[in-house]
């Protein structure tokens, strides 16, 4: 299977992800859901850097899967 270079998308194309791809969208926008949860078991320090480790890696299952810039967009937005 030959390597295809990454097209970029525009507005008029529609998006379409692979399960795996959503899987790991989907789980950093738990992750980051969670990191800003005012009243949550995890705002310990402790509990705020391990939701960091977990958020880098499902940041880097993206940018493994193909949807880096999803990535990027979602941990640009509230993400540290």
């Amino acid at each position: 299977m030959a390597y295809e270079a990454p097209t970029p998308r525009t507005i008029e194309q529609p998006v379409r992800y692979s399960p795996l791809q959503s899987q790991f969208l989907a789980r950093l926008l738990r992750l980051k859901a969670m990191r800003a949860m005012e009243a949550s078991p995890y705002r310990s320090w402790s509990g705020d850097v391990l939701l960091d480790r977990v958020a880098y890696g499902a940041w880097r299952d993206c940018q493994d899967a193909g949807v880096g810039m999803e990535a990027q967009f979602i941990v640009g937005t509230g993400m540290r």
